[in-house]
């Protein structure tokens, strides 16, 4: 047999091979759910079932109205999942899912049958707790030289355009910590454990605008976007991303 399982500190905790065969079963009772609704003998389902995929790094980046309105859709029954961008674009890929919110495009998206949509642009703010803004001087990259900074983990694309602001500035911060929550990231910052970067849009839902400062936009900031099966899309898919882009026309990868 495989072991699923590694003991660590009397606590059992999922090893990689355990994680593979989570990816394995979830898909199996995803795709037996369906076969059942497609062969039952009873009446079928009012609703169809639309399944969203987001990324955890984007989980609070699109505007939650969007999100409410998906659920008023009276023919469908759309379930929104979070996870890591590589698994839930393989679970898009094999059926899995019917749409991904997402903040980077697929290598080779086309050749996959994958589609895509831009859903909006994340304006991404500097933000310091306020003590620390006190002695801040207008010059953001001397400012963030050798300061603690909270980043994103290498999954998120919040990370690439930030590294790429430090690479062009050769700016060296101290890297406290790294997490794609960025709540957590604000409350890191509020907490005055360092500077951060987080969507304007989530600092002003977050209820902690007035705990930190802002002190500079990032000159480059990403777009979301919204990916699709366009051979397996089915008329309930196609209504969801509507209501998600408020029926923009449908970009491919080389349009981005």
């Amino acid at each position: 047999g495989v072991k699923l399982f590694d003991r660590k500190g009397g606590a059992l905790k999922l090893n990689n091979n355990g994680r593979r065969a989570i990816e394995f079963t979830e898909r199996i009772f995803t795709t037996g759910d369906r076969l059942r609704q497609a062969f039952t003998e009873a009446p079928v389902p009012a609703k169809v079932r639309v399944e969203v995929g987001m990324i955890s790094s984007t989980a609070h980046s699109i505007a939650t109205e969007r999100l409410v309105d998906l659920f008023r859709d009276s023919k469908a029954m759309v379930r929104i999942r979070h996870g890591d961008n590589h698994y839930l674009l393989h679970e898009l890929v094999s059926s899995g899912l019917d749409i991904l919110i997402t903040d980077s495009l697929p290598h080779q998206a086309n050749e996959k049958g994958v589609q895509s949509v831009k859903l909006s642009s994340t304006e991404l703010v500097f933000v310091a707790s306020k003590n620390l803004a006190k002695i801040f001087k207008n010059n953001m990259e001397e400012f963030l030289h050798r300061r603690p900074f909270i980043h994103y983990t290498e999954q998120s694309s919040y990370r690439w355009e930030i590294d790429r602001y430090f690479k062009e500035y050769s700016v060296e911060p101290d890297i406290a910590a790294e997490a794609d929550d960025a709540y957590l990231i604000l409350s890191a910052v509020a907490s005055d454990i360092g500077i951060g970067v987080v969507p304007r849009s989530i600092l002003e839902d977050s209820g902690k605008a007035s705990e930190v400062e802002v002190l500079a936009t990032l000159s480059t900031n990403p777009n979301l976007y919204a990916l699709y099966h366009e051979v397996e899309a089915t008329e309930q898919t196609m209504r969801a991303l509507d209501i998600l882009v408020g029926h923009k026309e449908h970009i491919t990868e080389n349009d981005a």
